[in-house]
């Protein structure tokens, strides 16, 4: 309606002062549509009440603009404004009711927060904000954030008490780092899957029925399955309940729950993680590897986090194969981040050979080109060759700190402190406040006072 008013406006008018409504509105319409995109603006109240307010503005200004009539005032019957009055009254009702009853959840919610650590939370502030919630939930059944809330601190108090129970029995043996990870609920699920393969019905049913379980996993199943009736869009419910799938049903009966997760977060990094080690942990290996590998491709900085899931589980070439992307630059990255030991010199060329494969095929900007042969120069051990390039990289985009950084380290490496310096320098103006830079510049500093 906005966009034809428009048109219309700049079409037929030929008033001049139609003219800047005209223009507004286009601009307006432009920067909401941009908007839409990538953002939910529109579901912010304040931004739709504007969007209406500048329709109903712009539509009748076109239709008095074009059709030079005056626009009929409406008219009510008492009856009529008796009507509008009621709605907008019960509106104001119905909208102080939902803030009201919401309000609790809202502050309840900021008190049941914790990390994920056996000494972040007692057992009894568990319970405590266990049982407010759920109070709580008694007049608003239908609000899945708090049952999800809710199940949430059932499976950190079922993980606590088990990790409690863990260092009763094993004493000092594991860390505490190491204690947490013995209670994830991605183990216990593979503990269920595996039982499962084996044919062992009745050690299955045993795991099901242990105290922690029932006390506390089988409450987390019956607010998750709340949650998901009150609002099936969520997709860690769908993973949550295929975590504890086994409890109701065979564990491999899982993978419609995984199945909805994933179609419902199919771009979400974090999440196609959390994906991906689930599968990986319930066996179903090829699809784990595919959603990590998927997670690396949109987001690089969860590569670190990748790798160290995986690196022990792959020999290299499947890790290649199965998990990183196929571009030159994530090889590239990997290479340089890891493998550094002296042990490990076939594993950096055959990560150099595989990247500049790839890189011969692909047509990246000439600077990231640079960039990237540096790297593999590095793999290679070919330092001047590294720093040959890089320089170009440096001087075909100047304003990258972290390739001027990258630079000074390896000029340091190759004794040419001074050049180390100068190019450092760039990066220590820019952004006085790092830490890392200023480490290396200092680093430099004691190098050339001491003539080194």
């Amino acid at each position: 309606l906005m966009i034809r008013s428009i048109l219309r406006m700049l079409r037929d008018s030929h008033a001049r002062h139609d003219l800047a409504p005209a223009i507004a509105g286009l601009f307006l319409v432009t920067t909401q549509l941009l908007q839409g995109c990538v953002d939910f603006g529109w579901r912010i109240p304040a931004n739709m009440v504007l969007l209406a307010a500048s329709c109903g503005a712009l539509s009748t200004r076109s239709l008095r603009a074009v059709n030079r009539v005056a626009m009929p005032r409406p008219r009510l019957t008492a009856f009529g404004s008796a009507l509008v009055s009621a709605s907008l009254a019960a509106a104001g009702v119905w909208a102080w009711h939902e803030t009201s009853t919401r309000a609790p959840f809202e502050d309840l919610m900021r008190e049941t927060r914790w990390s994920d650590a056996v000494e972040s939370v007692a057992s009894q502030q568990l319970e405590s904000g266990i049982e407010r919630l759920t109070n709580a939930l008694a007049f608003r059944p239908d609000d899945a954030e708090a049952q999800v809330r809710v199940a949430a601190l059932w499976q950190h108090l079922y993980r606590v008490r088990s990790a409690v129970q863990l260092r009763s029995e094993l004493g000092s043996q594991l860390s505490s780092r190491d204690l947490w990870n013995a209670t994830s609920l991605y183990r216990l699920h593979t503990v269920a899957v595996e039982l499962e393969r084996a044919d062992e019905a009745d050690e299955l049913q045993a795991l099901r029925k242990e105290p922690a379980i029932q006390s506390c996993l089988e409450p987390a199943w019956g607010h998750l399955v709340d949650a998901r009736a009150a609002c099936p869009l969520l997709p860690e419910v769908h993973l949550q309940l295929a975590c504890l799938e086994f409890l109701h049903d065979r564990p491999s009966a899982d993978l419609a729950d995984v199945q909805r997760a994933y179609l419902l977060a199919p771009t979400n990094a974090n999440f196609l993680i959390e994906l991906g080690i689930f599968d990986v942990e319930s066996g179903r290996l090829e699809a784990g590897y595919e959603k990590l590998r998927k997670a690396w491709t949109i987001d690089p900085r969860h590569a670190e986090r990748i790798w160290e899931l995986l690196a022990v589980r792959l020999d290299l070439n499947e890790f290649l194969d199965k998990v990183v992307p196929g571009t030159a630059t994530a090889l590239v990255e990997l290479g340089k981040q890891h493998y550094h030991d002296a042990s490990e010199k076939w594993q950096r060329r055959e990560i150099a050979r595989r990247a500049r494969e790839l890189l011969a095929a692909e047509h990246p900007e000439q600077a990231d080109r640079y960039y990237l042969l540096a790297g593999l120069d590095e793999l290679d051990e070919n330092l001047h060759g590294a720093i040959d390039n890089l320089q170009h990289a440096v001087r075909l985009r100047p304003n990258e700190l972290s390739w001027r950084y990258e630079l000074a380290v390896l000029l340091k490496e190759d004794g040419r402190t001074q050049e180390a310096r100068d190019e450092l320098k760039w990066c220590v103006w820019s952004r006085p406040n790092d830490k890392k830079y200023h480490a290396l510049m200092e680093e430099l500093t004691r190098a050339r006072v001491l003539g080194q």
